[in-house]
């Protein structure tokens, strides 16, 4: 069986990272799971997701509702150690360059907005969400630019190829933990409201028993991890089990940035 980890796996943070995920196949194969030793870090997302041979793995928030649930299982969602965090939810972080001398969101009118993918919470929904809570409904962003990562989206307003973006609580940590110069050349404009983290899920088959030997190793991993190293990238300081009924705002969120007219850009 694999376990994957695609979400924050910067190359500058698998120092800290794989400590813990170490740790966690050593628990798993302490239990009699038959997992595979490799970490599963550049496989297609949902391949790995719906593979029936993932043991673990992390996904997003809104393939979870929209492409996930009922096909794969909850296991539990971490807590992250930075801002815009709070234990088991999150936020997003709504970015512009500090050059630009437009600073609340109601200000960028016609604007460009970088997204690290169409399907993603915290980088497209989370934005779109945002705008509807400022009560600008569309037509109102000139479009949305595709970057690929959230790391490739700050780049691009950084680099004045896009004017704004919403970027994932963890990923600006990491970007100001380990390209400063780029966080540097950033500004915060708002903050989107809060959903539930990125949980870690598994595939169908499994019984309730082994999904409670699967959060009893990640629970005993993290105390290991945490006992031995605090190194930058790694931020995971807890877990919470949650349900589909916590992550519904997700879905509310969605459809009211549909209903507010923001889904032809996602067309």
């Amino acid at each position: 069986m694999i376990t994957a980890y695609g979400m924050y796996n910067w190359p500058e943070a698998l120092n800290a990272i794989n400590p813990f995920w170490s740790a966690l196949i050593n628990r798993l194969k302490a239990q009699g799971f038959d997992v595979d030793n490799s970490l599963a870090t550049d496989r297609d997302a949902y391949d790995v997701w719906l593979n029936p041979q993932t043991l673990l793995a992390q996904t997003c928030g809104f393939p979870y509702v929209t492409k996930l649930k009922g096909s794969v299982q909850l296991v539990a969602t971490p807590h992250y150690a930075v801002e815009g965090c709070l234990d088991a939810s999150y936020r997003s972080v709504i970015l512009r360059r500090k050059s630009d001398t437009r600073k609340q969101l109601c200000d960028f009118a016609g604007a460009i907005a970088a997204v690290n993918s169409f399907r993603s919470q915290s980088g497209c929904n989370a934005l779109l969400g945002t705008l509807v809570r400022e009560g600008v409904n569309a037509p109102f962003l000139q479009g949305l630019k595709k970057s690929g990562s959230h790391r490739d989206s700050m780049r691009v307003v950084a680099n004045g190829g896009a004017d704004i973006c919403a970027i994932d609580a963890v990923c600006w940590q990491l970007m100001k933990d380990f390209e400063p110069e780029t966080a540097a050349q950033l500004a915060v404009v708002c903050w989107s409201d809060e959903q539930p983290g990125l949980p870690f899920i598994t595939n169908k088959t499994l019984v309730p028993e082994q999904i409670n030997e699967l959060r009893s190793a990640l629970n005993s991993a993290l105390d290991e991890t945490l006992a031995t190293q605090s190194a930058a990238g790694f931020y995971v300081k807890g877990f919470s089990v949650l349900n589909d009924t916590d992550y519904a705002g997700i879905t509310q969120m969605a459809e009211s940035a549909k209903l507010a007219g923001y889904d032809v850009l996602l067309k």
